[in-house]
C-alpha cells in the first residue's frame, strides 16, 4: 500500500513487510475541526446514521451503505438491497473520509 499521497510504500513497523488488505471499507463522512480550546487540530467526523460508502475486494468496488445507530454501536455494512456484506478472509482496512473526497479506482 502507498501513502495517501501514493509517495511511499507503507511498511509494517516491527517486521518491515509492505501493508496488504484483502478488504477495503470506505466511508465518507463529514468531518469538522474541534471548537475545544488548544485542540490541536483535532477533527470530529459524524459517523452515526446511514453514509455511503464503497467495499472494494478481489479488484472489484461495490458502493455500500455504512449504517451506526449510536456512537457505542457497531458500524454495519451493507449492499444497496440492504443485506450485510460478507467481509472476505483477510486482513480489512477500514477508511472514513471527508465527504466530499474524490474516489479514483484504477
Amino acid at each position: 500500500m502507498k501513502d495517501m499521497y501514493g509517495n511511499k510504500i507503507q511498511k509494517d513497523w516491527v517486521t518491515g513487510d509492505v501493508l496488504t488488505a484483502k478488504n477495503i471499507i470506505i466511508t465518507f463522512a463529514k468531518n469538522y475541526s474541534t471548537s475545544e480550546e488548544n485542540n490541536y487540530g483535532r477533527q470530529a467526523i459524524e459517523n452515526i446514521g446511514t453514509l455511503d460508502g464503497y467495499y472494494i475486494t478481489n479488484g472489484k468496488a461495490t458502493k455500500i451503505k455504512c449504517k451506526k445507530t449510536s456512537r457505542s454501536a457497531k458500524t454495519v455494512y451493507q449492499d444497496l438491497e440492504g443485506n450485510e456484506i460478507k467481509v472476505n478472509d483477510g486482513n480489512t482496512y477500514i477508511q472514513i473520509v471527508p465527504i466530499d473526497t474524490s474516489i479514483t479506482f484504477v
